[in-house]
């Protein structure tokens, strides 16, 4: 009567009874000494039972270690010393429970070296079989490919190839492309996800073939920007630069939008790849789907300047005139640095602002938060220059300049409207009046000087000048050299009496005038 033990196995005696067979199905039984089984399990082998010559001939002179290693020299015909993370097998035990592993480490070992031959060799014992396992290892260690195609060949179409095992590949840094190939040959319709792309983007020797071929397939749809950051991870200046060329030539990142795609491209550490990804995208994508403030919010996290600039002028041109929001603009252009571009971007926005009715209020609000002075300055002076010098357009700058107090951007507008208008005494009585509102003691002399350079000869002029002139003595200054200048200067009774109700309680200032103007003591002397 058959024991259990043959009852349990009794299938086996029918199949293959190879070493390797037994070894894999009897290797963890229990024995007094390991050595007892491996010599058991030879003498009932199909292919070592009439051998007398091979490595696991009986020999008790051997340690159970060594034996083990002979083992796996007769099966795999392999040196485990090559194997440095394998674990050291000292027991046919050990050796029988880590078959599997053991497989998958020397196909991870022949793959890296390029020894398809060898792995064939393993093969051909039909008894060991291809498992995912092994193909995941070959598949991210395998030097050209080459190994993969062999264990894709013998495990048969059977065998479907899915995420798991192509991020495998993706890890792959020395073939991807090959194991890719390798893998499309066995299986036409791959899938290509965005996590694979992102995947292979990383890789520094192989990524930008591997895209290339990738991209070529049919791929689902996917994103461009953490395929962007993926890409940034890249050590390998070359293959960064191709694969953000291929990925730009292929103009599917539909679900990106402008900020996403921006504050990936912030992340890129090249100037040329920053350049190369903005620019293709603000020809290639619409930014009516994206907020301003939102695109303005991203675009300023990039750190070259003119590619700022570049993003905000895509958005004037893209953008309709009621989207334009005059203060974000503005504000934006504040945070770059070069001449140049920040007059570039306000001409546009001013140029598309040019019909609204509140624009000269807008800006000047706008302004009172910018950071540069110069630059605040310099978008009045364009804003005047585009809506011209005429009477309305002063009375609406005086207007929307007078709850700005005590600020120095203030005295400059002032001093830009006496610019302008230095000839017209309704306009400058009307500056004049909202300097004096103001309280711009800052700029009195600054405007002593405009008026006396346009040698007006009008009364609210010459008084205001006067006026002036009391507060300041560099305004006396002022006053001195323009009447040295021009010496047949006189000043009328009216402009006396006009400065005298300016100056009540100034009367040692006034006298300080009197040498400057020989008329001004005796006209004081006929007012009194």
């Amino acid at each position: 009567m058959p024991s259990s033990w043959r009852e349990s196995t009794c299938t086996w005696w029918s199949e293959s009874r190879s070493f390797y067979k037994l070894l894999f199905n009897f290797g963890s039984s229990e024995a007094t000494d390991s050595r007892d089984l491996v010599y058991a399990l030879r003498g009932i082998s199909s292919d070592l039972t009439s051998k007398c010559d091979d490595p696991l001939f009986p020999d008790y002179k051997k340690s159970q270690r060594k034996l083990v290693q002979d083992v796996i020299q007769y099966i795999y015909d392999f040196d485990t010393k090559h194997l440095a993370e394998t674990p050291l097998l000292s027991s046919m035990g050990e050796l029988a429970t880590n078959l599997p592993r053991l497989e998958t480490d020397i196909c991870r070992y022949l793959a890296g070296m390029s020894l398809p031959d060898h792995m064939e060799r393993i093969l051909k014992r039909s008894e060991i079989l291809v498992t995912k396992d092994m193909i995941k290892a070959a598949a991210q260690y395998d030097k050209d490919g080459k190994v993969v195609n062999v264990l894709l060949r013998c495990c048969g179409a059977e065998f479907k190839i899915d995420d798991e095992v192509l991020l495998c590949a993706a890890a792959n840094s020395n073939a991807t492309k090959g194991v890719f190939e390798a893998f499309w040959y066995h299986q036409n319709q791959l899938v290509i996800t965005e996590e694979i792309l992102i995947a292979t983007a990383k890789s520094a020797k192989s990524g930008h073939s591997a895209m290339c071929f990738l991209l070529s397939l049919k791929t689902q749809v996917y994103r461009i920007t953490p395929i962007l950051e993926a890409i940034d991870l890249n050590t390998s200046e070359y293959s960064r630069r191709e694969i953000v060329r291929m990925l730009l030539l292929q103009k599917d990142y539909r679900n990106d939008t402008i900020p996403e795609v921006l504050a990936a491209a912030a992340e890129i550490r090249e100037y040329g790849l920053q350049t190369e990804v903005i620019k293709t995208m603000l020809q290639q994508k619409d930014c009516k789907n994206d907020t301003i403030p939102e695109v303005l919010a991203a675009a300023a996290k990039i750190q070259y300047y003119d590619l700022q600039a570049d993003i905000i002028k895509a958005l004037l041109q893209q953008k309709s005139s009621s989207d334009i929001t005059i203060s974000d603009i503005i504000a934006a252009a504040d945070n770059i640095r070069g001449s140049d571009l920040q007059t570039e971007i306000i001409e546009m926005l001013l140029q598309k602002k040019s019909n609204s009715n509140n624009i000269i209020s807008e800006v000047i609000t706008a302004v009172l938060d910018i950071r540069d002075s110069k630059f605040k300055i310099k978008i009045i002076k364009m804003l005047l220059q585009q809506k011209g010098s005429n009477d309305n357009i002063i009375s609406e700058v005086i207007t929307a300049t007078a709850d700005i107090r005590g600020s120095n951007l203030h005295a400059k507008i002032i001093m830009m409207l006496l610019q302008k208008k230095a000839n017209n005494n309704d306009i400058i009585s009307k500056v004049i009046s909202t300097a004096k509102r103001q309280d711009i003691f800052l700029t009195k002399d600054e405007m002593i000087e405009i008026l006396l350079e346009q040698k007006g000869n009008g009364n609210d002029i010459i008084s205001t000048c006067l006026t002036f002139a009391v507060f300041s003595h560099f305004g006396h200054t002022l006053i001195r050299d323009f009447v040295r200048k021009n010496p047949g200067f006189e000043i009328s009774r009216d402009v006396v009496i006009i400065a005298m109700k300016s100056w009540p309680n100034y009367t040692d200032s006034l006298k300080s005038l009197y040498h400057y103007f020989p008329s001004l003591n005796s006209s004081r002397k006929q007012v009194a």
